[in-house]
């Protein structure tokens, strides 16, 4: 499922993008989770909720911040999605490159265009993502990121729970888990990482997985677990 956050002057303009989306994505059976907002607070309420693989925004949204500033924002906190910028003109269009857009589109955006853009997005998405560990006993093996259930760690060691073993590796939770997708994976704990593809349910204070292993949820961070196990499956 690809998670995308459309903000626009207007909600009618949101609606009118999500809707093309959405029949771009059926005729490639794609699945989409589409969420319009018409301010930028509310949107960055979300994204401190929920990780969106696509933004799209108008650079000239005003409010007090513009589009534009909240996109290099976005940028400066950690956002590694993807960003499209529709506006009614290309004044903008030289800095908000300095955002690493997808792509800026002006308006009246054709249907082409619009497709050509999100179908070059779903060809990104499509690769399968992948991590390369430093295994304890030397060299180092290519994973895909799908096949990992959960990675824990003792001082220097990660255990790298996956589909069909658990590989000992060396180095840190916070490295492996900057080169893993947005989204698909969490740090529950400071000894875990786990997998919320395969996450079933949450307890006090364990995700349960669907091979019925538990990993540890710390206490700080069970509402969160929650909301952030919730958001995923929505």
């Amino acid at each position: 499922m690809i998670r995308i956050a459309i903000c626009d002057a207007t909600l009618h303009g949101a609606e009118e993008i999500a809707g093309q989306l959405r029949e771009f994505a059926a005729k490639r059976n794609r699945e989409l989770n589409i969420e319009t907002f018409r301010g930028l607070r509310q949107l960055g309420e979300q994204l401190q909720k929920r990780t969106f693989q696509l933004v799209i925004l108008d650079p000239e949204l005003g409010g007090g911040t513009t589009g534009l500033d909240f996109a290099k924002r976005m940028r400066q906190q950690g956002y590694k999605g993807e960003l499209i910028f529709i506006a009614r003109s290309g004044a903008h269009a030289l800095e908000a490159y300095e955002t690493y857009p997808l792509s800026y589109l002006v308006r009246p955006v054709s249907s082409r265009r619009l497709r050509e853009v999100f179908g070059y997005l779903l060809s990104k998405l499509g690769k399968t993502p992948s991590v390369t560990l430093k295994l304890e006993s030397g060299g180092t093996v290519v994973v895909r990121a799908e096949d990992i259930y959960y990675i824990e760690v003792f001082r220097t060691e990660l255990d790298v729970h996956t589909r069909t073993a658990t590989l000992v590796c060396t180095g840190s939770l916070a490295g492996v888990l900057s080169e893993l997708p947005d989204g698909e994976f969490y740090r529950s704990h400071r000894s875990y990482i786990v997998n919320l593809r395969y996450v079933t349910s949450v307890n006090r204070y364990s995700f349960v997985l669907d091979n019925q292993e538990r990993v540890a949820v710390a206490k700080n961070r069970y509402v969160e677990a929650k909301e952030i196990l919730s958001a995923y499956h929505t």
